[in-house]
């Protein structure tokens, strides 16, 4: 899969509302979600393969959102990675339990994560988010961070992946142009 974080496995097979999200669109630098009232604009160091289909997670849970390359890669993993999933699919269905899952699955690979912080509070246009910060050290040196919160049932979460906490931040902060609201007609 395209980020560090795997979907676990849902107990309906019903589709939810968060795996059917539409993909959005994007216009010059900018990605605009209609359904979540979601706009970003991202970095111009970063590109995307609009050619090529995101996909949902194998349940109908959750799916990719948008994906974000640095130009060039650097390493084969995206940069910043936006993805929904159904909380409602978990015992524990809050952000902060959401956060514990990005957590626990990160120290579960093979080396595993360092987390670095955890549970801090991150304000998203009004709404609040948590952020976790981990650090694998193999097979290559990257920071990740990842900052998760709901909004319209949906948990949203912004996979963030660099090789320096420099380059981490700069990302981070990019979603500070992040604008959640109702933009349906």
């Amino acid at each position: 899969m395209l980020c560090s974080l795997s979907w676990a496995a849902g107990a309906g097979m019903a589709q939810s509302k968060c795996g059917s999200l539409p993909d959005g669109e994007i216009i010059g630098r900018t990605y605009t979600n209609k359904e979540l009232g979601l706009s970003y604009t991202f970095p111009a160091s970063l590109t995307t393969d609009s050619s090529t289909n995101l996909p949902k997670d194998k349940n109908g849970n959750g799916r990719l959102l948008l994906v974000l390359w640095k130009t060039p890669p650097d390493f084969d993993k995206p940069s910043i990675t936006a993805m929904s999933d159904d909380p409602s699919k978990y015992a524990d269905q809050t952000a902060v339990g959401y956060l514990h899952r990005i957590e626990n699955t990160a120290k579960k690979y093979n080396p595993p994560a360092k987390v670095i912080a955890s549970g801090q509070v991150y304000e998203l246009s009004g709404i609040k988010f948590y952020r976790v910060d981990y650090q694998f050290q193999e097979p290559i040196e990257v920071f990740n961070t990842a900052i998760t919160g709901q909004v319209g049932g949906c948990e949203l979460t912004f996979q963030f992946v660099a090789r320096t906490r420099k380059e981490i931040e700069t990302f981070v902060e990019s979603i500070n142009t992040v604008r959640i609201g109702s933009q349906k007609p």
